[in-house]
């Protein structure tokens, strides 16, 4: 199936509200927890030192909540270019600030060059992202914009849909898991699906900017997982 990107940026409020207050718990739990072996097997997992960890493409703040709670010495900053998504974070931040507020949200737009024009050049300990790859009009962008906050040494993990061999098989994991959503929530699903790489594009874009230390593995039915130091 061939890829159709989709709008880069969620900004209507009926689309991010409907984004927002879906049950992603699940998957949410699960990437904290895959995040937490693979810091742990790769020696970098001190949770005794403080870090500063950017969540790229944060949303309403899903993955930066569930860092800040699991890595209480570590500063969490979230940065999206929807001040709509933001806005949702900011507001659940508020209500949780006992627990947050070791965190930060930045309404940048996320490019290379606005990174490295900004104080999140080159901070980062650790870089990562939840379902924004498939965002970016340039697959290219998105990573130059990683390197941008990142220094050697910064570990990556980040999550995505991958995209699936056909129209068929969109359907059936629209079935598997968005089936008793609301009509924006699938209809979005779908998009990211086509939108989304595959496994194999990954690893070309990679490599084309000498980024092959970075692993990417296919994760279940339905996602792409990439990780590594760079």
């Amino acid at each position: 199936m061939d890829r159709v990107p989709e709008k880069e940026l969620m900004e209507d409020p009926g689309q991010v509200r409907s984004y927002a207050e879906a049950d992603f718990s699940s998957s949410d739990s699960d990437f904290i927890s895959r995040l937490g072996s693979f810091l742990a097997n790769s020696n970098r997992g001190s949770i005794s030192k403080q870090k500063v960890v950017l969540d790229l493409g944060c949303g309403p703040g899903n993955i930066t909540e569930r860092i800040a709670i699991a890595y209480p010495n570590w500063r969490v900053i979230g940065v999206d270019g929807s001040e709509e998504m933001l806005n949702i974070a900011l507001q659940r931040q508020v209500k949780r600030q006992s627990l947050l507020s070791r965190v930060e949200y930045l309404n940048i737009y996320l490019s290379p060059d606005r990174i490295s024009s900004s104080t999140l050049c080159s901070c980062a300990d650790i870089v990562v992202s939840n379902s924004a790859l498939h965002h970016f009009p340039s697959s290219i962008s998105f990573w130059e914009t990683v390197t941008a906050a990142s220094s050697s040494g910064t570990i990556v993990f980040m999550r995505d849909l991958r995209r699936p061999t056909s129209t068929k098989v969109c359907l059936s994991l629209m079935k598997k898991y968005v089936s008793n959503c609301s009509m924006q929530l699938r209809k979005d699903y779908f998009a990211s699906l086509q939108s989304s790489f595959t496994v194999e594009e990954v690893r070309h874009q990679l490599a084309s900017l000498n980024l092959s230390k970075l692993q990417v593995i296919e994760l279940e039915d339905q996602y792409l997982e990439v990780f590594g130091e760079l």
